[in-house]
């Protein structure tokens, strides 16, 4: 059934549609809705949730990777919430200045560290860099490395390892040409977790032209000869929209493109889904976190407290001098009911999603 019409509808509460929804709002003079597929827990958050030292349980799409070579697969932990899944992250690592200008330089005109820099700025408030050139002291998302806080014994011991093996020390993991050993960066205040629902749609600060739906799953874009006119809820429900952001994550976009008709066509036609858009590639190449986790052997007490994170990173022997660092330890205070000490990161496999429209 036609529902509401709206100027602008931002599909995905997550942590690129809650900027996008409350950027849009304050910068035009138009309508928009946000929608999310689960709840808006700004109100009643749980207590735990907030705890920015580990992984909280909010409601979760329960997506797993495809099977690997030993049929065994990984659970890709993705927010069905506002704020999606900025509630588990709780790192604010930067991508390499080296990796964005080629990016540019490969045809991506305002990708370059240069041309993104400003909006880093602009996001963060760092609370030891803050000052310096390629930091910003007044944005919404809290940057810090809780310098005043030691790590556990086995940690400290890593580092003096990597030390022992000539890693550089560095003090800014986000400044330009960081390569060495240092604190991970976390997005935290005093260990509280600030999402990006806290940051860019405080429940205190409301825009009369935005409209945030939560429990809103969508089950597709509606398209009029080739242009999109609106949406399609997965109750039947239809709000019509002049213009449409997808931005429901590396795997719910996809999938909704897809169920739009938006996709291969060979595929969408063996699943039986009219194509309105021959696009190749959409949902394809997906992957996600290769790595391996080292185990030290190491089994002590579990820290109680605040869980500290360092990282390690350098070049291989393929990588350019000079280039982006290609590979990286992690190194992190015990925890959990089985502490160990573990070089790595958190997840052991090569994470691929298959192209289904996720019915």
């Amino acid at each position: 059934m036609p529902g509401e019409a709206f100027d602008i509808a931002v599909i995905g509460g997550g942590a690129a549609g809650c900027v996008v929804a409350s950027r849009l709002a304050r910068s035009v003079d138009r309508s928009v809705v946000l929608l999310e597929a689960g709840p808006d827990v700004r109100l009643r958050t749980p207590a735990d949730w907030r705890d920015g030292w580990r992984l909280p349980s909010p409601p979760d799409w329960e997506f797993e990777s495809e099977p690997d070579g030993e049929g065994a697969t990984s659970r890709l932990r993705r927010g069905r919430l506002l704020g999606g899944t900025s509630w588990f992250s709780r790192f604010a690592l930067r991508g390499a200045a080296a990796d964005f200008d080629s990016w540019a330089a490969r045809g991506n005109p305002g990708w370059s560290f240069a041309d993104v820099l400003p909006a880093f700025r602009r996001l963060e408030a760092d609370a030891e860099f803050g000052g310096d050139p390629w930091h910003g002291d007044r944005g919404p998302i809290p940057v810090t490395r809780y310098p005043q806080l030691e790590p556990s014994e086995i940690h400290a011991a890593a580092l003096g390892a990597f030390d022992a093996m000539g890693f550089p020390t560095v003090v800014d993991h986000n400044g330009p040409g960081a390569v060495g050993v240092g604190r991970m960066p976390m997005s935290s205040r005093g260990g509280v977790r600030v999402t990006s629902a806290d940051a860019y749609l405080p429940p205190d600060s409301r825009s009369s032209n935005l409209v945030i739906r939560g429990d809103s799953t969508v089950d597709r874009v509606v398209l009029d000869r080739g242009r999109a006119t609106g949406i399609q809820l997965v109750d039947g429900t239809e709000i019509r929209a002049a213009w449409i952001v997808v931005a429901a994550g590396t795997y719910g976009s996809p999938a909704i493109l897809m169920r739009s008709g938006i996709g291969p066509a060979e595929h969408l036609g063996d699943l039986g889904i009219d194509v309105q858009i021959d696009l190749p590639g959409v949902g394809a190449n997906l992957a996600d976190h290769p790595a391996v986790d080292l185990d030290s052997g190491w089994r002590g007490p579990a820290t109680t407290g605040p869980i500290l994170h360092s990282i390690a990173t350098f070049r291989s022997s393929h990588a350019p001098t000079g280039g982006s660092p290609d590979l990286m330890f992690w190194a992190s205070d015990p925890d959990g009911d089985e502490p160990g000490f573990w070089s790595g990161t958190p997840q052991t496999r090569i994470q691929r999603v298959a192209a289904t429209p996720l019915f």
